[in-house]
């Protein structure tokens, strides 16, 4: 279980008015730059700090965050054999069938950034922490990763358990992998609906769901067949109302293409039945980035 987002980001402190020298910051160079100038440079000092993983502990094992380049799932004529109607068990939405001449959708960007901020930046003075401090939080891609345990409880105890409240509502952009247990068992559901709660604001999410040991045979019923519905229902995740793109993976042995393509249209139809207004797009890792990952 692993997680990782904006390191050196904490609230605004009301115990440094100066800045570092000891001057007043109203008139230090910086501070009597335009704002949209002031903005860049925090940018820019972000972009310059990537987040450096640390073990826990000498000799703990660390995963290692990778780039992770997807592309759209191939189009197939059976994209929709009948599987997704049986998914969510509502009456048929024409618009999730999207004309097979339609070009490939654009996809959230796999290059986000993974870096935070100084502290000795955020405590030069509460202006410049007000002005800076939500940037790792909207630009930034949250990644929570299955280590030893699935990406969920990472996320779950990072997001809804650590992140302040005005942490969590900034959020724009998670990446997360969970197994096929995740989006049925009720526990897991329940972990769900926190983390639907706290991203309210989340604009992008890619998530990869692994089915270890699932055979062709797994049939709508069973296995991820009805995982679609409880995901929406029980895992509320409607409730990020914010939500423009959800991408979906699913690493699911003996699933082709048109059966991936009809979960996904599944679940989108049973987002759009709770007043989702996401686009869900069924990705796949390109050749490269699979081989980087075995690698």
């Amino acid at each position: 279980m692993h997680g990782h987002g904006a390191g050196g980001v904490s609230p605004c402190r009301d115990t440094t008015e100066a800045s570092a020298d000891g001057r007043n910051p109203d008139k230090s160079r910086l501070m009597s730059l335009p704002p949209e100038m002031r903005l860049q440079i925090y940018h820019w000092v972000h972009l310059t700090n990537p987040i450096r993983q640390k073990a826990p502990s000498p000799g703990y094992p660390v995963p290692e965050i990778k780039r992770c380049v997807q592309r759209p799932v191939p189009d197939a004529d059976d994209a929709c054999d009948g599987t997704c109607d049986r998914i969510c068990r509502h009456e048929h939405d024409a618009r999730a069938d999207a004309p097979r001449t339609q070009s490939p959708p654009t996809l959230l960007c796999p290059n986000r950034p993974l870096c935070g901020l100084p502290s000795n930046l955020l405590r030069t003075s509460r202006q410049i922490c007000r002005e800076a401090r939500l940037i790792p939080f909207e630009t930034n891609e949250f990644v929570f990763v299955t280590w030893f345990a699935s990406g969920l409880w990472a996320a779950r105890a990072v997001v809804a358990g650590v992140f302040a409240p005005w942490q969590r509502q900034a959020m724009r952009y998670a990446r997360i992998e969970v197994t096929e247990r995740d989006m049925q068992d009720e526990a897991s559901l329940r972990a769900w609906r926190a983390l639907s709660e706290a991203w309210a604001g989340l604009r992008g999410l890619r998530v990869k769901i692994a089915a270890p040991g699932a055979g062709s045979d797994a049939g709508p019923g069973g296995g991820l067949g009805d995982a679609a519905e409880a995901w929406v229902s029980r895992g509320e995740l409607a409730q990020m109302g914010a939500l423009e793109r959800l991408e979906v993976e699913l690493d699911v042995p003996g699933w082709d293409n048109g059966r991936k393509l009809s979960w996904c249209a599944g679940l989108a139809r049973c987002l759009r039945r709770r007043g989702s207004r996401s686009r869900v797009v069924c990705t796949e890792r390109t050749a490269a980035a699979a081989a980087a990952e075995v690698a």
